[in-house]
């Protein structure tokens, strides 16, 4: 890994190490964990700025339907977060949200975000979480690993990244999280790994045998003694003869790898002492903690919080403290260093020095020589006289606050869904996954903001068995207001107010998905504007109007907003239609060469054809088109199908395509069908003489193509 993968937002480079590189071609899968998550940070900042959309912190709807288009065109997205600091998800049901709760009080606490491209994978892993302080304010370390065909010197830990992923969250592997595996194998089975002697080591610790301290120092060199010792934490836990310091140094006096005297630096949180110093933070047993009992002399100093000029741009007008929030470890010796950085405090839970340890996430780096020096730069700048942990530091380290308790979490429900129903492709209904050996008693699944149900959507009384499935038929009004809320609620005996639970959308019900709640499904009129280029794809979508001005709109007629003679309503859109149609078919052309999801917006999606050709068969059943007319346009609309078959397509989603352009002409097949079926006494004889006509006619021109 090279240094300049290396970032911190002391620097204020984090944030534009998300930039895509257009030579990666587009995003197509994203899955990423964090222990804690700000919605609207990761909408309307760090989304956009994955995606290249710019505008930080913009708010408007037209940059709402900007980035909800990039989102529907993912094939896949997923975030896994710790449960307990769960508040809210984001308003996109394009991207999963999945709340983790580990067994035996452990959190799920590692941050790594994987972007798969079409022709490249992004990690970012290091101690920041999906939060507005995390990515802009506190002073982090992060690496960004970019593996790609060119690239192949981070192919190996990207491949370890992936691999380790997929083994320590096994359980919470849905159908999205697969996709995303899928894609980056396919990208990684291609790709060579580079020969080099072995620097670098992903290490995801918790949940498996080794604890993270083990697998640390299993790379330190046996019998070089390590001088000097640096951690930098946050968080800490109580230190005594069986603390963490013990068992780390006891472990490197067993390799006989640790030196007379050694020293140990702990670098940790500022408190402010006066407007100008500050004291180290630890817990209070350091006050009275003497590491010469450990065979080392340890000092404690704290993390200057101050911003230098040097380190932020002025124009974005931070003038703050920074809060530490890195987490390294650096040992080093006469030839060699070995550093850690990632999401792991050093305390029992966070380096594995206890049975139930955190789940986490980091870099082990291995440097030698002159190389060495490169380590160094994931050490702070402290501020003030370093304090001698001697055993009368009392008065010298301020005592850090004690750790919260965690909230109530309902782990008997492992997921709530929209999923197609079994008897209608085209309904969701709720499924409830149900750990039935957790769980308890009587429950209940409501509404968001129902204080006082009469009518929930599930409730388990004490008397009632529950399978591990639970299938919620929905009205249509139940179905609305999820989708409009996002979360449901679930009450139980521990917690009586409840605590709201996230709703995700199965990947195979996501084309009955609006574009976000409260956007007006483009009208035909919108649709062949877009194809005519009259229109942009983000105009299709006009912000929702206000209470006060619904009387107003409602009173606007869609042919008014093109300035449209409504008397002469049919003649006019066939002619706009007729003029509309090379615009399906480029628009066509050019999703064959994207990605799938693509494929799948442009033929199945809100502003396809066949979503077109369902607007025409209900212009006829509400009496605005004559039959002959709606027939003309089906025939025309699988005549632009049926030449898509034969249009340019990426080599590798050949079958894609295919498969793709098949079921939107059975779709519009089902809808003309449904036309001549509903009415056979308006259409003239000659219109199937017609149907068959069009189509060779098609044929004919593709073969001499």
């Amino acid at each position: 890994m090279s240094s300049s993968s290396k970032s911190t937002s002391a620097d204020c480079k984090l944030m534009d190490r998300l930039v895509p590189d257009e030579s990666h071609g587009r995003l197509v899968g994203l899955l990423g964990t964090t222990y804690e998550l700000q919605p609207e940070f990761f909408e309307t900042d760090f989304l956009p700025t994955l995606f290249g959309l710019g505008a930080w912190d913009d708010r408007s709807w037209s940059s709402r339907i900007a980035l909800e288009k990039k989102l529907s065109e993912l094939e896949a997205a997923t975030l896994l977060m710790d449960a307990h600091p769960y508040r809210a998800r984001p308003r996109s049901l394009r991207i999963e949200v999945q709340p983790v709760c580990m067994p035996g009080g452990a959190s799920l606490h590692a941050k790594v975000l994987v972007g798969v491209y079409e022709k490249a994978i992004r990690v970012i892993l290091g101690s920041a979480n999906l939060t507005e302080p995390g990515y802009r304010r506190n002073r982090e370390v992060v690496a960004v690993l970019t593996a790609s065909e060119d690239r192949p010197g981070e192919v190996r830990l990207v491949r370890e990244v992936i691999e380790q992923f997929r083994d320590r969250l096994q359980p919470w592997q849905s159908a999205s999280v697969s996709r995303v595996y899928e894609l980056a194998d396919e990208l990684l089975a291609d790709w060579p790994i580079a020969s080099a002697l072995r620097q670098e080591w992903f290490v995801w610790s918790g949940g498996g045998e080794t604890p993270l301290w083990q697998q640390f120092l299993s790379h330190w060199p046996d019998g070089e003694p390590a001088g000097q010792i640096t951690i930098v934490s946050p968080f800490w836990s109580a230190e005594h003869t069986l603390g963490p310091l013990a068992a780390f140094l006891s472990e490197l006096r067993r390799r006989n790898s640790l030196a007379d005297a050694a020293e140990l630096r702990l670098l940790t949180c500022a408190e402010p002492e006066t407007a100008d110093t500050f004291l180290p933070k630890l817990p209070e047993s350091f006050a009275s903690f003497d590491s010469a009992s450990l065979g080392v002399a340890a000092t404690a100093l704290a993390v200057d919080p101050r911003v230098t000029s040097e380190e932020i741009d002025p124009g974005l007008g931070f003038l703050g403290q920074r809060s530490l929030h890195a987490k390294v470890v650096l040992v080093e010796g006469p030839e060699t260093s070995l550093a850690y950085f990632g999401s792991a405090n050093f305390t029992r839970r966070g380096w594995g020095f206890m049975s139930a340890p955190n789940l986490e996430a980091g870099l082990i780096l291995r440097r030698t020589g002159a190389d060495r020096t490169g380590l160094q730069g994931l050490i702070p700048r402290t501020t003030g006289a370093p304090v001698s942990l001697n055993g009368s530091a009392h008065g010298r380290i301020a005592a850090a606050e004690p750790n919260p308790e965690a909230s109530a979490w309902p782990r008997f429900v492992q997921d709530v869904r929209l999923v197609p129903s079994s008897s209608d492709l085209s309904r969701l209904e709720l499924v409830i996954q149900v750990d039935t050996d957790t769980e308890i008693g009587g429950w209940c699944i409501t509404h968001t903001d129902d204080e006082a149900p009469d009518t929930p959507l599930f409730e388990k009384t004490l008397d009632r068995p529950v399978e591990r499935e639970v299938r919620i038929s929905l009205t249509p009004q139940q179905l609305e207001r999820i989708l409009r809320e996002q979360e449901v609620c679930v009450r139980w005996s521990e917690c009586e107010t409840g605590r709201n639970v996230p709703v995700n959308v199965a990947l195979d019900a996501r084309a009955e998905l609006p574009l976000c709640p409260g956007a007006i499904t483009p009208a035909e009129l919108h649709l062949i504007a877009y194809y005519q280029g009259q229109v942009a794809w983000e105009d299709l979508y006009p912000e929702p109007a206000q209470p006060e001005e619904e009387d107003e709109t409602k009173a606007t007629d869609t042919d008014e907003l093109f300035g449209v003679d409504t008397s002469r309503i049919q003649s006019y859109l066939i002619r706009e239609f007729v003029e509309a149609l090379s615009g399906i078919r480029d628009d066509l052309a050019r999703a064959a060469l994207a990605p799938p999801q693509c494929m799948r917006l442009a033929l199945l999606g809100q502003v396809s054809p066949v979503t077109l050709a369902r607007h025409v068969l209900k212009a006829v059943q509400d009496g605005e088109r004559t039959p002959t007319a709606a027939g003309f346009q089906l025939v025309e609309i699988l005549a632009c199908l049926e030449s898509a078959r034969h249009t340019e397509v990426t080599d590798k989603y050949q079958d894609n395509w295919a498969a793709l352009v098949t079921d939107a002409t059975g779709r519009v097949q089902e809808v003309l069908t449904q036309l001549t079926r509903q009415y056979a006494d308006d259409l003239p004889e000659s219109f199937g003489v017609y149907v068959e006509t069009i189509r060779n006619h098609w044929r004919l021109q593709e073969i001499a193509k």
